[in-house]
């Protein structure tokens, strides 16, 4: 059972707070083209990426590394979770669908990953960096306007 069901907004901005740590510690080493950052848990991630090993995988160990998994999933959600974290690096975590719930936790969470991409995009814009190779999935987004949030 769920001890407690955040708001996808919640969620959001939770993350949000780490990544803002996380480009403001590598802010150097971004203006320099060099995305791959440590942020004390995982492998290392590229802010730039969204294939393995990048954003994606970066805000699920944000999720996870926070404890904001740990309140809004299952028990049995979470030892999903855990495994994807230790078993499959560079890799995220999505709800199996066998119930309602997990395909509504699903939803949330691709939105969640959603605006915390289109977040650190208009970031990343605000630095000065030229982000059109990397987040060309978004091209409709203005990302100098746009944070995501």
């Amino acid at each position: 059972m769920k001890k407690e069901m955040l708001s996808e907004d919640e969620i959001v901005h939770s993350v949000a707070k780490v990544l803002d740590q996380i480009i403001n510690k590598n802010k150097k080493t971004i203006l320099k083209d060099d995305f791959w950052v440590y942020p004390g848990f995982g492998w290392g991630f590229h802010l730039n990426q969204l294939s393995t090993f990048g954003l994606p995988s970066l805000i699920d160990h944000i999720l996870f590394d926070t404890g904001v998994y740990k309140k809004i999933l299952t028990k049995k959600q979470y030892a999903q979770c855990m495994y994807v974290i230790s078993e499959k690096p560079g890799e995220y975590y999505y709800p199996i669908h066998g119930h309602l719930e997990d395909k509504k936790l699903d939803e949330i969470l691709m939105w969640v990953h959603w605006r915390c991409v289109v977040y650190v995009a208009h970031r990343l814009v605000k630095l000065g960096v030229d982000i059109k190779d990397y987040f060309d999935e978004f091209e409709d987004i203005d990302f100098t306007k746009e944070s995501g949030l």
